[in-house]
């Protein structure tokens, strides 16, 4: 997904601005990426910033849709007039 692209892309480049090796992840480090550190902080602010904004955009494209569909028998579809 675009926003965990982001997220990890964006620790990356903080860590390699500071003195910490990126090497050196926990939980990601028997995969076979040399850069873990990045995803095991990732995880830690993915709820926060990701899922919320994903569920903050999801929640008003419906609200969105809502307005211009009406919804009849069976679940058909009927745009308004």
């Amino acid at each position: 997904m675009l926003g965990n692209t982001l997220l990890y892309q964006r620790i990356a480049n903080e860590i390699n601005r500071t003195s910490l090796d990126i090497r050196i992840g926990i939980l990601h480090a028997a995969g076979s990426r040399p850069e873990s550190l990045n995803l095991d902080l990732a995880d830690l602010f993915k709820p926060i910033l990701v899922d919320r904004t994903y569920d903050y955009v999801i929640k008003n494209e419906i609200q969105k849709l809502k307005k211009f569909f009406e919804y009849g028998e069976k679940y058909k579809p009927y745009k308004y007039a």
